[in-house]
């Protein structure tokens, strides 16, 4: 059982951040006394839930005395990032890995503890860890024309919407990054959501907003109100981000074109198509090159 993190999330089924937790609290006391429960030990809401524990807890992160596996000397660059686990016990040793961002090396951490749970030597499977380029919808880069590169991600809650720029910006070091987000779930579509949003969106150099996909149903009596993206876009602007909204993914592309120049990045996040505006992007560029391409 791997515990990355625990969050109010899925606010469709869960009331609160305390449903959530009782949640997890019973997924947790369902593990067997021999089996394992590896949990990241960097977030508080993880270690309250770990007391419904039957089983040994191995506890990973970035910071804290008591980890059973630690990572430090965190180097991001265009080929991936570098880091150094501490295994308890053990002499430390160091990892490569080609995916970006400070989350996925605390999931490498988790992996390396899961693995090592099942029998093989961490120090062993780190060795793999330079093959494994992810998953589709992950910082996937779907291609570059006219000199801008576009990135599909399937971020949509705060916390991830921010790793993920957070990871693209060091990935992509020295280019502008354009953080372009749909608010797709339920979850991600609430009027309460809007300081995270701001937050975690403030992490790109510039930002485009889709309207909620979830607005009509999350503005009906009783529901908590769709996240006013108009608001969120002023937010941004006053932090000195370059932002805008149009409501649907023809519009945004249309939007999106007049702003990108050579060496940007786009990064898409949604939980959903987003309109296919990947492609529409791509299109739009390859079309741009084409004519500027043409001769006077």
């Amino acid at each position: 059982f791997v515990l990355t993190s625990v969050e109010f999330d899925h606010a469709d089924l869960y009331a609160d951040l305390e449903a959530v937790k009782a949640a997890f609290r019973a997924g947790v006391a369902l593990v067997p006394a021999s089996g394992r429960v590896v949990a990241c030990g960097d977030d508080p809401n993880v270690r309250d839930v770990l007391s419904a524990a039957r089983s040994r807890v191995v506890l990973y992160g970035l910071d804290g005395d008591d980890l059973d596996f630690r990572a430090d000397g965190i180097e991001e660059g265009p080929e991936g990032t570098r880091f150094v686990v501490h295994p308890k016990g053990r002499a430390p040793f160091p990892v490569l890995s080609p995916l970006a961002g400070r989350h996925n090396v605390a999931n490498a951490l988790a992996a390396l503890a899961a693995g090592e749970g099942l029998g093989v030597a961490a120090e062993r499977l780190a060795a793999g860890l330079p093959s494994f380029l992810g998953v589709k919808r992950r910082l996937e880069t779907r291609g570059t024309a006219d000199g801008v590169t576009v990135v599909d991600d399937f971020a949509h809650h705060p916390t991830a919407v921010a790793s993920t720029l957070a990871g693209a910006k060091r990935r992509f070091a020295g280019r502008r990054v354009w953080g372009v987000f749909e608010p797709r779930s339920l979850t991600a579509g609430r009027a309460d959501f809007l300081e995270p949003y701001v937050a975690a969106l403030g992490e790109a150099d510039a930002v485009a907003i889709a309207a909620p996909f979830h607005a009509a149903r999350l503005s009906r009596p009783g529901a908590p109100g769709a996240l006013d993206v108009a608001a969120l876009v002023s937010r941004l602007e006053a932090l000195g981000r370059e932002a805008f909204t149009a409501p649907d993914a023809d519009a945004l592309a249309a939007g999106l074109l007049e702003r990108l120049a050579p060496g940007d990045v786009v990064v898409v996040m949604s939980s959903g198509a987003f309109g296919g505006l990947c492609g529409k992007l791509l299109q739009g560029l390859l079309a741009r090159e084409s004519v500027a391409a043409e001769p006077a």
